[in-house]
């Protein structure tokens, strides 16, 4: 059983519209350890087989196509996914399932592809892909594949995700979000995350897809307001729907966390990984 796990957005600043239609971004990823569990062996015959009903075309398949094409020839495997962590949520599941079909195909028949070879796959599953294959915390730009891995080791911060129980539309929300001139400091915010400082932390979290997210969704600008009270650093990941909030004291932590899970069942408190 492998374990595919989950991010969250230490900001997100959408830069610009492309002319193909996608945004380019830059975002600090961090992987969190909620995940979905993946049984992957070799087989006969692709087989694939989830706990949760998912469209015929996901990324599991999409990633098995893509693999398959790149090295030219069948790589049969049976698949058996586990789903824990909420789809439509801004955690990057779908990403996280693709990204570990890639690295598992490429253990299981020795395709020796290194970690750039299997991010430039990637991006043509999803703009999150990339940095699902073997990331943890890293600045990511571009449309999501131009990475820059950051070695941060986080000894005390630890987070509270909720996630409201329903589904966000990336697409959406970057169709109808506006952009802004401004942009993060994302220097400034590196310096404080390795010094794992919640007040500086919290002075350059941004996420430019709030602003719409709020608007049409309530609920989720009512929860990031319920966290700013048990902690300063606190935002919307990715398009939403899940608020999660920065936490450097356990007591505290724990005690937002039985807030939250009393009216939220997808609440978790969870490790920057």
């Amino acid at each position: 059983m492998v374990k595919s796990y989950a991010k969250i957005n230490l900001s997100l600043d959408v830069v610009s519209k492309r002319e193909d239609g996608y945004h380019n971004i830059a975002s600090i990823m961090q992987r969190i350890d909620i995940y979905d569990e993946m049984e992957i062996e070799k087989s006969d015959v692709f087989k694939f087989f989830s706990d949760m009903e998912l469209p015929d075309e996901n990324t599991v398949t999409k990633a098995y196509k893509i693999i398959t094409e790149y090295i030219g020839r069948e790589l049969p495997v049976g698949i058996k996914l586990y789903k824990k962590i909420p789809t439509g949520a801004g955690l990057a599941g779908g990403s996280a399932n693709a990204a570990t079909l890639f690295e598992e195909i490429n253990r299981i028949y020795n395709l020796n592809l290194n970690t750039d070879e299997l991010r430039e796959l990637g991006v043509k599953v999803g703009a999150d892909v990339p940095f699902m294959i073997g990331g943890k915390t890293a600045l990511c730009e571009g449309i999501g594949e131009a990475i820059t891995d950051l070695d941060i080791d986080f000894k005390k911060l630890k987070a509270l995700i909720v996630n409201p129980g329903f589904e966000v539309s990336s697409n959406e929300v970057y169709s109808n979000m506006n952009l802004k001139v401004d942009r993060v400091d994302f220097n400034s915010l590196i310096y404080a995350l390795r010094n794992e400082n919640l007040v500086e932390i919290s002075k350059y979290l941004r996420n430019d897809m709030e602003d719409f997210v709020f608007k049409k969704y309530i609920e989720v600008e009512n929860i990031k307001k319920e966290i700013l009270k048990y902690t300063s650093a606190t935002l919307m990941s990715g398009s939403g729907s899940t608020v999660y909030g920065l936490f450097d004291n356990e007591e505290a932590l724990m005690k937002a966390y039985n807030n939250f899970r009393e009216i939220y069942k997808n609440t978790y408190m969870v490790n920057l990984i």
